[in-house]
């Protein structure tokens, strides 16, 4: 992990960018430090809101993310998905979805790994 930072929950901070291959899904992430986050995914006419907790934990040699969601029912049940990340630089992440299970990083395709953008405000001239 040369170029890449050590994965904590102040790299993660801020609001993250992923448009598939064809640009038919928008997937957006927003991390607060108070390991809480916000999802919101787009396709075609539909947008679907997501809040939830998120939270690292090691696996060998790679870094897992790891997201709490609520059931969209009732609430009374959660949702937990695994995620490796990699990042690419400060501003670029890599995910791949994966089992609780799973201790490899899969060989990439753009079905299964997704390249996240970090959304940076742009400063106004005065």
């Amino acid at each position: 992990m040369s170029n890449a930072q050590v994965t904590s929950l102040d790299s993660i901070k801020g609001a993250w960018n992923y448009e598939s291959p064809k640009a038919k899904n928008k997937l957006n992430y927003k991390f607060d430090i108070d390991n809480k986050f916000t999802s919101i995914t787009e396709h075609k006419e539909t947008e679907i809101q997501v809040k939830g907790t998120y939270e690292f934990d090691k696996l060998g040699e790679l870094d897992r993310l790891i997201l709490t969601t609520p059931s969209k029912e009732d609430g009374t049940r959660t949702h937990i998905s695994y995620h490796f990340i990699k990042f690419l630089g400060t501003d670029t992440i890599k995910l791949q979805p994966v089992n609780d299970k799973q201790t490899n990083w899969l060989r990439e395709t753009k079905s299964n790994t997704m390249v996240f953008v970090r959304k940076t405000e742009k400063k106004k001239k005065n």
